[in-house]
């Protein structure tokens, strides 16, 4: 999609498009991603279960799924209960 966002879609059939300009600050890995069209090479990595980039940058697909549950990150590192 445009303007940094993506369509995630989950195995329990939860899906919902998602605002990555949001959350992630666009510095260190995660600097290219500012334009758009290195944002637009995002490709699913069936074997990580996320969407990867080909710099390597990507998303723990446990903390996309809680934050866009409307959950705390911290559960969903296992940081709290």
């Amino acid at each position: 999609l445009t303007d940094h966002r993506l369509w995630l879609a989950f195995e329990d059939g939860f899906s919902r498009e998602f605002c990555l300009s949001y959350l992630v600050p666009y510095e260190a890995v995660f600097s290219p991603l500012a334009d758009q069209q290195v944002f637009e090479q995002a490709e699913v990595n069936s074997a990580l279960g996320t969407v990867v980039r080909p710099n390597g940058a990507d998303l723990d697909p446990d903390v996309l799924y809680r934050i866009m549950r409307g959950q705390s990150v911290e559960t969903a590192r296992g940081i709290a209960s």
